[in-house]
């Protein structure tokens, strides 16, 4: 008795893919292409942040500045109204003494010239 080789029911076969080892070569490349430019804008990307970390820091710095010097022209301007106030008090006081000087003699001079 001669053996059969053993029948089993026929499969239809896929389509090969067939890679040759330049297209994976050409893929590779690509690839490597594909990461060198990917850090570059990475590296870029980090270049800005840390140009907005120092920005930042600029305008925290000018922030601190404007308010120092506000807090400055206030003084200031306090002790500019406070002066003014005091040149106004003092020339008060001198137009109200020199009139207590003179409404005496003014009324002697009226009584003079009115009983003339």
């Amino acid at each position: 008795m001669s053996e059969r080789p053993s029948q089993q029911p026929v499969q239809p076969q896929e389509p090969a893919v067939t890679i040759t080892l330049t297209q994976i070569f050409k893929s590779t490349e690509n690839l490597a292409a594909s990461i060198q430019k990917l850090e570059s804008r990475l590296t870029r990307i980090e270049e800005k942040m840390n140009e907005a970390g120092d920005t930042d820091k600029r305008i925290r710095d000018a922030e601190w500045q404007s308010k120092e010097a506000k807090r400055i022209a206030e003084a200031a301007h306090k002790k500019a109204t406070e002066k003014e106030e005091d040149r106004k008090k003092f020339w008060t006081k001198v137009i109200a003494g020199g009139l207590v000087a003179m409404v005496p003699n003014a009324v002697t001079i009226a009584a003079f010239f009115h009983l003339a």
